[in-house]
């Protein structure tokens, strides 16, 4: 078990995610592997998540997905040819209760209150969303709010790209701006 976790993710040697928790448990079981990122808290129910939490308590998990990563050379450091990890813009932040990063599957199952947004003014909020890493797509089986700087809708069955800027949600409502070509 850690205390205040610092969790990257890297794809190809470059950061793909960094998960920040309270605490970090990492279990490894006969076919699987994977790590709990949670508040220090009692370990969560399964059966139930904590919505009455704000985003100022000290468990909240917060993910930070980086559009891409690359190496750049840092001439500060005193070493011939040193190098460091240089993060290009995030393309998404999700904050939930709990998440649990499934290394097999390359896969961040978010739960509790799970709040995501986006530099583009994109904001999603569900109680339960997957993060397909190797696919750089998220699902949500359960009801799913987004809004945008125009729009306003709901629906269930989430599906999207990482950045929220293509999904697809079954029974629909809500509010969209239709601009009209001349």
């Amino acid at each position: 078990m850690t205390e205040d976790a610092r969790f990257f993710i890297y794809e190809n040697d470059r950061p793909r995610a960094l998960v920040e928790a309270a605490r970090m448990e990492r279990y490894e079981t006969e076919d699987s592997t994977y790590t709990l990122l949670r508040d220090s808290g009692p370990p969560p129910d399964s059966s139930r998540s904590d919505s009455s939490r704000s985003d100022t308590t000290a468990g909240r998990v917060i993910a930070r997905i980086f559009s891409r990563g690359k190496e750049a050379r840092d001439d500060t450091q005193p070493e011939e040819g040193a190098r460091r990890r240089k993060r290009d813009s995030v393309s998404a932040t999700i904050r939930a209760n709990r998440i649990v990063y499934h290394d097999e599957d390359r896969r961040f199952d978010a739960r509790g209150r799970v709040i995501v947004t986006t530099p583009g003014g994109k904001h999603l909020e569900s109680e339960h969303l997957v993060w397909l890493e190797d696919e750089r797509r998220i699902t949500a089986p359960d009801f799913v709010s987004i809004t945008t700087p125009t729009d306003r809708i709901q629906g269930y069955r989430l599906r999207a790209d990482e950045n929220l800027d293509t999904y697809q949600l079954g029974r629909v409502t809500g509010q969209v701006t239709v601009e009209q070509t001349p």
